[in-house]
């Protein structure tokens, strides 16, 4: 391919010692910003990297003048996770092998070689370093950055505006951009910028696990836990996105319905799959982290010279002991909350944690979801064409651009 990509924060190879594992190590080396990082296709040997926008004061993309890529594709990850999140580690491994199927170039590139592929790292963290943001304020930074992915000032015609897209947004991710899409057309007359472009350009979306109707009741029990024992140890914690995740919420119930609702619009006529797993996952080794980490602050503490116990983090510690001993054992988003009525269905047989990374090339689960990639690529400008022609669309077409 003759564009090289660009890198819109920065660039990260898939080895695992160069790629942040947590939204604490994310939040050190982005300074708490959001962004669109390129993975696919990389920068060539003989670019200077340096010469590119992609400082964290001004991401502003830069491309060459050149670009064969007929798609976007644009990953998001879930809650209290990072770009690592898609690469492949068995649940009892340490460190994961550093095989990134977005990135791969046996794997999705190879699928659509013709694309440009993306993650948004957003501030998902909830326990240590979170953001004190609520779901329309992370909504609008991701239209805004999609929004000057899309019209820099050399990329235009295939290499910008007209260019569909395609969202691979895993778990909480795709609450976020069920609000993203809804908020473009929102703000359609509010805003300075036409966001309604975003939803109008988009040609598929698929949701990997996305909690539409909340998830397991352990799992918020124990994202909640999590938050209070950072809340605790003097972290910036969130407990506004751990909410999101019971399923009597009545934010969650007003994101999906208001999506569903738009779903009757030629900008919302795409193609939608949910994802869902058919595996119980074991989140006993990770509370087993927490409960040592807290272990090990709860004797820092009784250490102080006030010499006198922290009965908060004693109460903690009898919690976290009480979870540990029940059963951690669970379908995380179950069949009914992962699917939306009307849209594409697909199962994989994995855990939730698999559902958004795979092996290699030849993994079942991979396979499935590369023929869907593949299948809205082929079909994105179909599906482009056919909102434009929409007499709705044309109109919003031509708003935007001064018409």
């Amino acid at each position: 391919m003759d564009c090289k990509g660009a890198f819109i924060v920065e660039a990260h190879n898939t080895q695992p010692d160069k790629t942040p594992q947590g939204p604490e190590s994310w939040y050190a080396q982005q300074q708490g910003q959001s962004g669109l990082v390129q993975l696919y296709p990389k920068l060539g040997d003989h670019q200077d990297i340096q010469g590119l926008s992609h400082s964290t004061q001004d991401t502003t993309p830069q491309f060459p003048p050149v670009c064969e890529a007929i798609v976007d594709i644009i990953a998001i990850h879930g809650l209290g996770t990072t770009q690592a999140s898609y690469i492949w580690k068995q649940s009892d491994e340490a460190e994961p092998r550093g095989i990134n199927w977005l990135q791969d170039q046996g794997m999705l590139p190879a699928v659509v070689p013709r694309s440009r592929i993306f993650t948004y790292e957003w501030n998902s963290g909830f326990d240590q370093n979170a953001a004190i943001k609520n779901m329309a304020e992370h909504a609008d930074e991701l239209l805004r950055h999609l929004y000057k992915l899309r019209t820099a000032h050399d990329s235009r015609g295939l290499d910008g505006e007209t260019r569909p897209i395609i969202f691979i947004a895993a778990c909480f991710g795709g609450l976020l951009l069920l609000k993203a899409l809804s908020q473009a057309m929102a703000e359609e007359s509010q805003s300075p910028f036409p966001y309604s472009l975003i939803p109008l350009q988009t040609a598929g979306a698929i949701f990997m696990g996305t909690p539409f109707s909340g998830s397991h009741t352990a799992l918020y029990e124990t994202c909640n836990l999590r938050m209070r024992i950072g809340a605790h140890l003097g972290k910036d914690t969130s407990q506004y996105l751990v909410s999101l995740l019971k399923s009597d919420s009545s934010e969650l119930k007003e994101i999906v319905e208001n999506f569903k609702q738009l779903s009757s619009r030629s900008e919302f006529d795409f193609p939608v799959c949910c994802v869902y797993e058919t595996r119980t996952a074991d989140y006993s080794t990770s509370m087993g982290q927490v409960r040592n980490n807290l272990k090990k602050k709860s004797r820092e503490r009784r250490g102080w010279k006030f010499g006198k116990n922290d009965r908060v983090l004693d109460k903690l510690w009898t919690e976290i002991q009480g979870t540990m001993d029940s059963d951690l054992s669970m379908m995380v988003v179950n069949r009914q909350s992962a699917t939306l009525p009307g849209r594409e269905k697909l199962a994989l047989d994995v855990k939730h944690g698999n559902l958004i990374r795979f092996p290699g090339a030849d993994d079942p689960s991979f396979r499935k979801i590369a023929d869907l990639v593949r299948k809205m690529a082929e079909d994105a400008s179909g599906v482009l064409r056919r909102k434009q022609d929409s007499p709705r669309s044309e109109a919003s077409i031509g708003a935007s651009i001064g018409f």
